[in-house]
């Protein structure tokens, strides 16, 4: 889509339905984190960025623009319990009074998050360690976590959505669809008749990022990827035109975005699977592999790939564990 493709639809949104886009940039973390902001009937944010003065003054700054202030919130609709979606929630609402709403599976991530994150960094050592992951691998990410966590607080949600709750924004009305895979408990939200959504971080910008979190562990049904998939197949459905994600550019056409998604998840099973045919290696060095230009700190987030991608790839008899080795793989012998 061209610049002005671009410019014309954000021109829209705020002229149609008072919904402005407010790209928020992270020098820290090398992102760009949306906050969108909607007019009517209640000045509402959908998500907002990490809770730090830098960003709540970026914030402020953009709200400005559109002739509003931090003061004026009323409602912060959230789609799912990480810090760059939520960090200043508590802040705002102490700061403005403003209800927060969040997907009631992940609560207690919101309510209790100070004491969930110190559980999934012990959680996440183990699983990187065992993954193959080094010291020095592992150091990286947990400094990557501890930075990026303390930009959180705990906040008391006062409405937790389900699916299928509906919602009026602007003149919109938006229903609660569940979208696990990312999380366990991202979160949707889609006005059908306008084909019109807010994803989070349902639709990433550059690769699909269904992570690999504690209590999914421990659910023997449960697997990252194939519920990502799922997830998007169901969403596909839906034929959403313009879709507003947590992060990067405006996506003018929902449903060609979840296609190159599902066209690049089945690339990276080809590859993960050519790789395999040299000798066994740990999903770790499958990961360097795949992402040699891997920032530090991000291994995390590829090993949870590259494990959920695994596990599928075991389930259909195409790979093997090696031996006990929970985390070194071979293809499968015919």
């Amino acid at each position: 889509m061209s610049d002005k493709g671009k410019s014309d639809i954000a021109a829209m949104l705020q002229e149609e339905y008072g919904i402005h886009k407010i790209p928020i940039v992270s020098r820290m973390f090398g992102f760009v984190v949306n906050t969108f902001f909607v007019e009517k009937p209640y000045p509402t944010l959908v998500d907002v960025p990490p809770d730090e003065s830098t960003y709540l003054n970026k914030l402020q700054s953009g709200l400005k623009k559109v002739g509003y202030s931090i003061g004026d919130v009323r409602r912060i609709i959230v789609t799912h319990p990480h810090f760059d979606h939520f960090g200043l929630a508590r802040t705002i609402a102490e700061m403005a009074g403003a209800e927060v709403w969040v997907p009631g599976g992940g609560a207690r991530w919101f309510e209790s998050f100070e004491e969930e994150i110190h559980k999934e960094e012990s959680f996440r050592r183990s699983f990187l360690l065992q993954s193959g992951a080094s010291n020095r691998e592992i150091r990286d990410v947990d400094d990557y976590y501890c930075r990026a966590n303390s930009l959180a607080r705990n906040v008391k949600p006062d409405r937790l959505l389900k699916e299928g709750d509906l919602f009026e924004l602007s003149s919109l009305f938006f229903t609660v669809t569940s979208v696990p895979g990312h999380t366990p408990w991202c979160v949707l939200f889609s006005d059908l008749e306008n084909r019109l959504g807010f994803s989070g971080d349902f639709l990433q910008p550059v690769t699909p990022n269904p992570l690999i979190q504690r209590i999914t562990r421990t659910l023997e049904s449960y697997n990252s990827m194939r519920s990502y998939i799922q997830s998007l197949v169901k969403v596909r459905a839906m034929n959403l035109r313009i879709v507003l994600p947590g992060h990067g550019e405006i996506i003018e056409d929902g449903t060609k975005r979840i296609e190159d998604i599902l066209s690049m998840i089945d690339q990276r099973r080809k590859i993960i699977l050519h790789i395999l045919k040299e000798p066994s290696q740990t999903t770790v060095e499958i990961s360097r592999r795949l992402f040699p230009d891997l920032l530090p700190g991000r291994l995390f987030n590829a090993v949870s790939e590259i494990t959920a991608h695994l596990e599928i790839l075991e389930q259909d008899r195409l790979v093997a564990r090696v031996g006990n080795d929970p985390a070194r793989f071979c293809l499968r012998s015919a």
